[in-house]
């Protein structure tokens, strides 16, 4: 195997482009275009976490319907996730204003968000991006380490915060014990998350244990005391009716609507 040095531009037929859409920062570089120019296949790696992201969702039906891969469109300062059913609207509008730009095929474009999660994502600012992408993009290394540089994130000990909340959400989680997790205040913790995701660290949690909880409805036919308990919840009566006021419908009724195998 022959190993050639440089980004995603160093392989021929490559281009890539960065610009300044001023997603959530002003004055840097906060999206990126990597352009093939003729439809390649594609391959991906996905999470197996129970809750995803939009793009994940977005880019697994693409690679596994098959389809000739042109473009990919990243955006860095905001992540398209916990963002409801708006989120796979927003990549579906990437993609056709992806597409259109570029004039090629809208099930042909992956996309990609990072940053915080739990915002909208301003999309007249993404589909304003996108044009002076297409009109930038170009072959060489300099595009390509442009257009990495775009989409790094410097939000290390938020990530660890979000990682550490996704990892052990089953379990107590305090602002108290979270603070002595990650050597920060209770006032901080709680402001960043009304700030960033517009909602408290408490109903963050309530969130992804709901989400775990359609899941496992969906998947398994485990009872639902079970699937209470492996959510975080001790109390079966509570799940059901927190279940119930963010579904409008009973664990029973959205199993017996929803179960896959």
């Amino acid at each position: 195997m022959k190993q050639i040095k440089g980004g995603v531009t160093a392989a021929k037929g490559y281009e890539a482009a960065s610009t300044a859409a001023g997603i959530k920062y002003q004055g840097r570089t906060d999206m990126a275009l990597i352009y093939s120019q003729v439809p390649c296949v594609s391959a991906g790696t996905f999470t197996t976490n129970v809750v995803k992201a939009a793009p994940v969702k977005w880019d697994r039906q693409i690679v596994d319907s098959g389809a000739g891969v042109q473009a990919v469109v990243v955006n860095s300062g905001i992540a398209n996730a916990c963002t409801g059913e708006e989120g796979m609207g927003y990549c579906k509008e990437t993609a056709e204003a992806a597409a259109k730009a570029l004039n090629i095929d809208a099930a042909g474009v992956l996309v990609g968000s990072t940053g915080v999660i739990g915002m909208q994502l301003p999309m007249q600012k993404l589909v304003d991006g996108i044009q002076v992408l297409a009109g930038k993009k170009a072959e060489g290394l300099q595009s390509g380490h442009d257009a990495a540089l775009a989409i790094m994130t410097t939000d290390t000990v938020e990530k660890e915060m979000v990682s550490y909340i996704q990892q052990n959400f089953t379990g107590k989680i305090s602002l108290r014990e979270f603070g002595e997790q990650f050597h920060l205040s209770e006032k901080y913790i709680s402001r960043y998350f009304k700030e960033h995701f517009h909602i408290t660290l408490s109903q963050y949690v309530t969130y992804l244990r709901l989400e775990h909880a359609k899941q496992l409805l969906q998947d398994t036919d485990i009872p639902v005391t079970d699937v209470a308990m492996q959510s975080g919840y001790q109390n079966v009566s509570y799940f059901i009716r927190s279940f119930q006021k963010a579904y409008a419908v009973s664990p029973l009724k959205y199993r017996k609507n929803n179960y896959s195998r």
